[in-house]
């Protein structure tokens, strides 16, 4: 099967993350800009990247650089954490606007 998905011995599973993939995922989010190896985000976005295999996930939250290198990719956050991760197991990144960036911000009801 070709596509997004891919079908083996354990079932139906994402097709592995290209390093292509990942940087195409990582220069179309908001607030973001390239520096060397890397890409560095906005305070403006609360940024998630999400992570898992077999079965296992989790989240790295506030992240602040996206360093890709051969077959892994380092993450650091606002709260001076690094995380290290296999390439093949990124499986989205989420945005939000940050919660200073919400301040003052109303309904559409008015």
């Amino acid at each position: 099967m070709q596509g997004a998905l891919d079908v083996g011995p354990q079932g139906t599973y994402p097709r592995p993350m290209t390093p292509e993939m990942l940087r195409s995922m990582v220069q179309s989010l908001a607030g973001v800009r390239e520096d060397g190896d890397g890409f560095v985000l906005s305070d403006e976005w609360d940024t998630t990247v999400h992570a898992g295999r077999n079965g296992g996930g989790f989240s790295v939250p506030l992240v602040q650089r996206i360093t890709l290198r051969t077959g892994f990719v380092v993450i650091d956050t606002r709260k001076e954490t690094r995380y290290v991760l296999v390439e093949d197991e990124i499986r989205a990144i989420g945005q939000e606007p940050s919660a200073h960036d919400r301040q003052g911000r109303k309904t559409g009801f008015v």
